[in-house]
């Protein structure tokens, strides 16, 4: 039943999920992970950065003239790089040199500017209409999650009927081809078949898609890929405007290098928020080809996700697993460590796979984990309280504190759907009765009557669970009790103790019987008188009645026998003072070990057996080198 409820709760979270309610938590662990798996590197020597800084706008001006960007684009071309990526927009002419910089871009093809093509609620800003057709504009649009953080690159987009590609694409492919890497499309795209996935060379970049890893519903619109960040939140080696434009710059740094020229100015506002905090859009270009180029030159391989049916199987396999846990671990203190344990235990795992590209569900998974084991651990409490219950009220409240322990320690062993299993034990019984108690009982009204037996009965009761038997049955004026159980017994020497066990027993009723008479004496109660039969032997031990009323019993030859020793009349009390006559069978007196004194009243045929047995009467402790 723990488990069919662990599914439940499984299947609920994985329901929770599909609708978007953990998208937060798990895009929040997302970028945990990343920051735990991808520290801060090395910069990467192939992406240079030319940096328009507060100084050079309150230099040149904003935004930056046609000339004095035509300029600065001369001197980085002169110094032969692969690629150069603009992240300035260019929209209209801004003069002086806007003659001159046309004349650059149209004799420069490794030169690429950028355009926004935008959306519903971001206006486009269109490149230089001279570039149309020449492959040298890249959209510089960033797509922001639902937190308003770049998890994404956006590579590629449809713009008025014809692709458009992506700025950081644009710059990684002119970079690429001097390696002999070129673009291309893997799989066939045809109407209901499978979307072609875009390759630089042989590495492929996974399409994302609405619902990979922790994301519900995504706009996955676009060719969008997950950003794995291999070189964490990277500084790149970069020069100022002014040095650019004042020649103080290296050119051995930028040759055979990739360049981007962008804005990293605040009063500008092109921030981007990232997993790892706020970068400039410049920064965040400059992140993307950096990661295109790891990809195909470096066998770097993009974020992996599992399939729906993967992931679903992990989180119910591992909502099962916390409903084990629960079954398993029944300690209060035990159970909350272990879940804990077991919760950082995942995290770490989570954490291994990410460093490796993998994103697991850590969320669900531990959610179901969690909840699972809670829900097991609710039921488990509220079914074992039910059977503690059962068994309690078994027993009764005579039942000794150490055996009631020792019972609900074994109870896998010993119950069985809440119940005592039936099983066969060997036993000592003692039977009780008081002599004389239809004469007696005649003397007094029934308040008195119910006050006298009540307080005899309670008195063998209470020296019944002091030496660890228990009461089976009161009847009338009678008291069964049995020592060996509720646990069977595996020894001779087990054995051998509730023997001795249940003589103690018996001899200690002797002070409760003469305390009880001293003090009903003074009510004018009579005296009470008390015969006990002991017999050891084998027996069947289990659970009688209806399922209103049960009751742990025993039953079988034992049994009788000790009640025939109990009601025999062979040898009565000896003297008028006499509160108590103990007679155990040979069987009983044989596993006491001499340490009781004893007379041997031979073998006696009992009524309903067959062959004689032999009976002792036992009469005390026996004394240091005393004999029976």
């Amino acid at each position: 039943m723990a488990t069919a409820l662990a599914l439940v709760v499984a299947a609920g979270v994985l329901g929770l999920r599909a609708a978007g309610t953990f998208e937060p938590l798990e895009l929040g662990a997302y970028d945990r992970l990343l920051r735990w798996t991808r520290p801060a590197g090395e910069a990467d020597p192939r992406v240079v950065l030319v940096r328009i800084t507060e100084r050079d706008i309150q230099k040149y001006g904003h935004p930056l003239s046609d000339e004095l960007l035509a300029r600065a684009l001369a001197a980085l071309a002169t110094a032969g790089p692969r690629a150069i990526g603009v992240d300035l927009y260019r929209d209209r002419a801004l003069p002086p040199g806007s003659a001159e910089l046309e004349q650059l871009l149209r004799s420069r093809p490794e030169i690429v500017l950028t355009e926004k093509i935008g959306g519903p609620d971001d206006a486009p800003v269109a490149a230089p209409s001279y570039l149309a057709g020449t492959g040298q504009v890249g959209f510089s649009d960033v797509h922001l999650d639902r937190d308003g953080r770049a998890r994404r690159a956006l590579l590629l987009m449809h713009s008025e009927g014809a692709g458009a590609f992506a700025l950081a694409l644009q710059v990684a492919v002119r970079y690429l081809a001097a390696e002999g890497v070129a673009p291309s499309w893997i799989g066939a795209e045809t109407d209901g078949g499978p979307v072609p996935t875009l390759a630089l060379g042989d590495a492929a970049l996974a399409r994302f898609a609405a619902g990979d890893g922790g994301y519900a519903g995504q706009d996955a619109g676009g060719y969008q890929v997950l950003l794995a960040h291999p070189r964490g939140q990277q500084a790149f080696t970069s020069f100022t405007l002014e040095e650019v434009l004042s020649g103080e710059f290296d050119p051995a740094a930028v040759r055979d290098r990739t360049v981007l020229v962008g804005t990293l100015a605040t009063s500008v506002h092109d921030l981007v928020p990232t997993p790892f905090g706020e970068s400039f859009g410049l920064e965040h270009h400059a992140q993307v080809v950096s990661e295109l180029l790891d990809r195909a030159l470096a066998g770097v391989r993009g974020v992996r996700t599992l399939t729906s049916a993967e992931e679903g199987s992990l989180v119910l396999a591992f909502g099962v697993a916390g409903a084990l846990l629960a079954a398993r671990v029944r300690s209060p203190w035990a159970l909350p460590a272990a879940a804990l344990a077991s919760l950082a235990g995942l995290a770490l795992g989570s954490a291994a796979f990410f460093a490796s590209a993998w994103w697991l569900p850590f969320v669900p998974v531990s959610l179901a984990f969690a909840l699972s084991g809670g829900v097991a651990e609710a039921y488990l409490s509220l079914v074992e309280g039910r059977d503690r219950r059962r068994v309690m009220d078994l027993f009764g409240r005579f039942l000794a504190r150490d055996v009631a322990a020792e019972v609900w320690r074994e109870r896998d062993e010993f119950l069985d759907g809440g119940r005592p299993r039936a099983h066969s034990a060997t036993l000592t019984v003692l039977m009780s009765d008081l002599a004389g108690y239809t004469m007696r009982s005649e003397s007094l009204d029934p308040e008195h009557l119910m006050e006298w037996i009540g307080a005899y009965l309670e008195a063998i009761a209470r020296s019944v669970g002091a030496h660890g038997g228990v009461v089976d049955d009161f009847a009338g004026d009678g008291v069964k009790a049995n020592f060996g159980v509720p646990l069977p017994r595996s020894t001779e020497a087990e054995i051998d103790a509730d023997a001795a066990a249940a003589v103690s027993c018996a001899l200690a009723l002797e002070a409760e019987i003469e305390r009880l008479n001293a003090r009903f004496a003074e009510r004018g109660y009579p005296p009470a008188r008390v015969r006990v039969g002991l017999h050891t032997g084998p027996a069947v031990v289990g659970v009688i009645g209806s399922a209103e009323r049960l009751k742990f019993t025993s039953v079988g030859d034992t049994v009788n026998t000790a009640a025939r020793l109990e009601q025999w009349h062979g040898d009565e009390f000896r003297a008028e003072s006499d509160t108590l006559r103990i007679l155990a069978s040979g069987e009983t007196f044989r596993r006491l070990g001499g340490a009781f004194a004893a007379d041997a009243l031979g073998k006696v045929e009992l009524k309903g057996k067959a062959e004689p047995l032999a009976v002792y009467r036992i009469h005390g402790r026996a004394r240091p080198g005393g004999s029976t």
